[in-house]
């Protein structure tokens, strides 16, 4: 969020309240959603276990205007709740931003 300067969901929660609205928001923000399509529809989302420094969790989409370019099965890494037992060392090593800007390329 911080990036593009607009909200960003924290919790599996917030994201699903969230929805196609601010996926299509997020999408067009980093341009990787042309204008004129938007996400219209979760399909499946799950949020599961793995790692240790955010919480992971796996969409499919559906787009208005389907493409061959766009992804429709997605996966999604939020920041660890606030009163996580790891997330301050994982904050103290930085370990957060760095691979959202490598997951992000």
């Amino acid at each position: 969020g911080d990036f593009y300067q607009m909200w960003f969901p924290h919790t599996y929660d917030q994201l699903q309240d969230g929805g196609p609205e601010w996926l299509t928001k997020a999408f067009h923000a980093a341009g990787s959603l042309p204008i004129d399509n938007r996400v219209v529809r979760i399909v499946d989302s799950k949020s599961f276990a793995g790692g240790g420094a955010g919480v992971k969790v796996s969409l499919v989409v559906e787009y208005a205007t389907p493409s061959e370019d766009l992804h429709t099965e997605l996966f999604v890494k939020l920041p660890l709740p606030m009163n996580h037992r790891t997330r301050k060392a994982c904050i103290d090593l930085a370990q957060e931003g760095p691979e959202v800007m490598f997951n992000r390329f």
